[in-house]
């Protein structure tokens, strides 16, 4: 009986098909084995990728035709010609897969613009003469070594020197990981550097434990054009003249109000001149210093605090939004833009693909008034919320949460003078200017930033301008809500598919 069953038709049938589909699996592989090792052995690859190129946009000509007019408005003549000097020979620079990205974006620039922006080759080490006069700090004029890699960007008196890892951003600090190309971004930037002759100066304080993880803030504003100056002893010296950008960045130490240092006296004098612009970066582990609350308060800026009844502590407010997340824990969150007029204005171009990490709670001070228009104002200062939360976050502090408010996450506060206006800007998070979230070709951090100095008075700064990112299967806009969506749907709907068409098929065959 065993015998005669296994050699029916439709046993026979069912083997051959096994056979004939394993058979077929094993040449597939084969074959993709095959042609896997000959594309390897003789480059038998074509990219055909969209980005391989990495063309200059429009967004990229736009800024530049905007710079090099106000240059020529401001000086009454067309500004000189930028040269960009490549440290070795064309051939060269084409030939090496990385320099080529570089290669081409300065050739098409420069085609675009003929003799006002200049591209030209020297070959260092049979001719190093011809960049001698680049070959020392601009600044100091001490002697400095050239390397076959490096860029120039040069016009009339001024150069700078780019080394080629610049154009190029990683994923980590070592510059190890290569994660995507930003020539685009950094030449523009250079070009624009060397036709404003009179760039504004940003100084970061130094003397409240001021500690930066990387180095993105000041890339964003050497980007924006700003000069910068670091280490700036606000207890011992008066903030400079020159200063149109003061920056203190994730404070570990109070403002002195002391008598003789007073730093909040310092800080109103400054700021008391039009086009003056104090920026304040905190995090959720940021410690209440009453001297900053205090001062940020004059401000219209309050820190949400929860108090521990027993011990009389105070605490600073996370926020976290399992809903508008990045992450499952609900504590690197999306930002958005505020209704309101003025903020609207400012910033109302810009997507709202913005994420704060670790974030920090804020709202309006008690005493600023509500104006009708959703900002707040107390005499001739204004408060304007420019990010926020989502209504679904929660606000944890001492293990102690609460809900239904919507915290400010970014604010800036206007003060009028006699000849125009002072700046204000506290942000809730020192993760919106960190390499994880500016490196992204798909967030509007770095934008963020270039627009907010804007706001304070920077022209010419690199908003748009995009990294163009390597191969990656991340995902990186989606939010948690959007996940679990996703995951849901993909789980339920296709076996709710086969479950429905298993139905018919059965009923269909009995009935039959």
């Amino acid at each position: 009986m065993k015998k005669r069953f296994f050699r029916t038709r439709k046993m026979r049938y069912a083997g051959v098909s096994a056979i004939l589909s394993v058979l077929v699996i094993v040449a597939v592989i084969l074959i993709n084995t095959v042609f896997g090792s000959l594309a390897t052995r003789y480059e038998l690859v074509t990219y055909m990728s969209k980005e391989s190129s990495y063309e200059v946009t429009s967004v990229c000509y736009g800024i530049l035709d905007d710079a090099f007019a106000k240059a020529s408005e401001e000086t009454g003549k067309r500004t000189g010609t930028v040269e960009i000097l490549f440290c070795d020979s064309e051939e060269t620079w084409i030939e090496d897969v990385t320099q080529s990205y570089l290669y081409h974006t300065a050739k098409t620039i420069a085609a675009r613009y003929g003799d006002r922006i200049q591209v030209s080759f020297h070959d260092i080490y049979l001719n190093p003469n011809t960049v001698r006069q680049y070959a020392k700090d601009p600044e100091t004029g001490e002697k400095a070594t050239l390397s076959n890699t490096d860029v120039i960007i040069a016009c009339e008196d001024y150069f700078r020197v780019y080394e080629l890892e610049e154009f190029f951003v990683f994923t980590d600090l070592e510059n190890t990981q290569v994660n995507g190309y930003n020539g685009e971004r950094k030449l523009a930037a250079g070009i624009l550097r060397a036709i404003n002759r009179t760039p504004q100066t940003a100084y970061l304080t130094g003397n409240h434990g001021e500690f930066f993880y990387d180095y993105e803030l000041i890339y964003l504003l050497d980007d924006a054009g700003y000069r910068i100056e670091s280490d700036l002893d606000l207890a011992a010296e008066e903030i400079p003249a020159d200063c149109s950008l003061l920056i203190t960045y994730n404070p570990n130490s109070d403002l002195d109000f002391s008598e003789g240092i007073a730093e909040d006296d310092k800080l109103d004098r400054y700021l008391s001149q039009a086009g003056k612009s104090y920026l304040v970066f905190l995090s959720n582990g940021t410690p209440l210093f009453s001297n900053l609350e205090s001062y940020l308060n004059e401000w219209g800026v309050r820190s949400m605090k929860h108090t521990d009844t027993s011990t009389g502590k105070e605490y600073r407010y996370t926020v976290q939004d399992t809903a508008q997340s990045l992450t499952s824990d609900g504590y690197t969150i999306y930002g958005h833009l505020s209704g309101q007029s003025t903020a609207g204005t400012w910033f109302a171009s810009l997507e709202e693909n913005v994420v704060f990490k670790n974030t920090t709670a804020m709202t309006h001070a008690t005493d600023y008034a509500p104006t009708g228009t959703g900002a707040y104002r107390k005499g001739d200062r204004t408060l304007y919320s420019i990010y926020e939360a989502s209504e679904s976050a929660l606000l944890w502090a001492n293990g102690v949460s609460t809900g239904g408010k919507t915290p400010m996450l970014m604010s800036i506060t206007e003060q009028k003078n006699d000849a125009g206006s002072s700046y204000v800007g506290v942000v809730s998070s020192i993760d919106l200017v960190r390499m994880e979230q500016t490196q992204s070709a798909v967030l509007d951090n770095p934008d963020v930033a270039q627009r907010l100095f804007s706001v304070f008075g920077q022209e010419n700064t690199t908003e748009g301008l995009k990294m163009k990112p390597f191969a990656t299967d991340a995902i990186a806009t989606i939010t948690t809500a959007q996940m679990l969506r996703w995951t849901l749907g993909l789980a339920i709907i296709p076996t709710a598919v086969v479950a429905l068409v298993g139905v018919v098929l059965l009923v269909k065959r009995r009935h039959a």
